[in-house]
This record gives C-alpha cells, structure tokens and sequence, in this order.
C-alpha cells in the first residue's frame, strides 16, 4: 500500500471511529478532534488546530464537520477531505434515519423520554469541550477579554447581525491587544494557499 493510500485509510478509520462515538453536538465533537488530532496523533499542533478551528467559526455551517474536512484535506489533499466528511458524518445520518423510522414503534411517551435522556447525556459532554476549549484559546488576559466581550455582545445584543459585529471588533481586538508572540514556522498550517487549495 503506497504513503498516500495508507493515508486515505488512516483517515477513513479515525473519522469512522469519531463519527461513530462524538457525541454532544458541534462544540463537543471539536474538544474530541483536539484530543484525537492534538493529543493522540499528533497530525496538528495545538497552534496549527486553533488556526484551523479560527477559519471554521469565520464560515457558515457546522464548524466540527468543516474542521473534520479541513483536517482531511491537510493529511491526504482532496480526496482526504471527501472521505474525512463522509466517515464523520454517515454514521449519525444512519442513526437518524434509522431512529426516524423506529420512532412509531414506540408510543409518544417513550419516544419523548429517549430524546430528553439523550439530551442529558449531551450536556456534560458539552459542558467538558467547553471548559477545555476555553482553557486552550484564552491562555492570556487579552485572548479572555476578547472572549467575555464576544460572549457578553451575543447575550445582551438581541440582532441578528452581532455575530458579525464580534467577528470584527474580535479581529480588530485580537491585532491590538496580542502580545506579539512569536510562533516557529512549524506552527502554521501547512496549506500552500492558491486556487488550487480553494
């Protein structure tokens, strides 16, 4: 089996297993790819992570199902990409579909239950990516203003237009309150960036 054939099926197999057992919904299924990608197989480093998770809350859509493809497309280009997204996430669409049909075996009552228990388990799961996604973005005073500024302006700012009023006065802050921090080389993403990328 050559390099990148080998890639394509190390990619496939650990997206399966994510898709087949991240539960929690977009936020958690993030903390489980630092873990796995970060942590574990060390295909990103916790700069190169945060870079890509940065891209995916700027873009419409789930961030956890673009990370996914934006990691695939890192490790094995494009092909790497179409497969990361479809382990990830067939998994959970045979679930649904298969969980849409079973519900008129049940009564309303069990069904009604199965979905609140289910939603249960998804809180601490939830509740622990976001205690450790915090604790990975904001390691400074400046990066934790930034954020319990962001936070406070989608709480108490009731438009729907705020979420793009934070993502630039983030930016803007971001450029005037880092510290300047100087990154290795290794730290950024390795993505030549060209239309071919795009």
């Amino acid at each position: 089996m050559s390099g990148l054939h080998k890639r394509y099926t190390d990619v496939f197999k650990t997206f399966l297993t994510l898709g087949l057992t991240s539960f929690g919904g977009p936020v958690a299924h993030i903390a489980y790819f630092r873990k796995c990608f970060v942590e574990e197989k060390n295909w990103l480093t916790d700069t190169q992570f945060s870079q890509l998770l940065a891209l995916c809350h700027l873009l419409p859509g789930p961030s956890s199902s673009q990370l996914g493809f934006a990691i695939g497309l890192l490790r094995a280009n494009g092909i790497g990409a179409l497969l990361a997204f479809i382990a990830f996430t067939l998994p959970s669409a045979l679930f649904l579909i298969i969980f849409a049909y079973s519900l008129d075996t049940f009564s309303a009552d069990i069904s009604k239950k199965l979905v609140h228990g289910l939603s249960l388990i998804a809180v601490p799961v939830v509740l622990d990516a976001v205690i450790k996604m915090a604790r990975q973005l904001t390691p400074d005073w400046q990066r934790l203003t930034i954020a319990v500024l962001s936070l406070s302006a989608i709480l108490f700012i009731n438009s729907t237009y705020v979420i793009f009023f934070v993502i630039i006065i983030g930016a803007i802050g971001g450029l005037f309150l880092s510290t300047g921090n100087a990154h290795s080389k290794s730290s950024f993403l390795p993505v030549s960036y060209s239309w071919k990328t795009a």
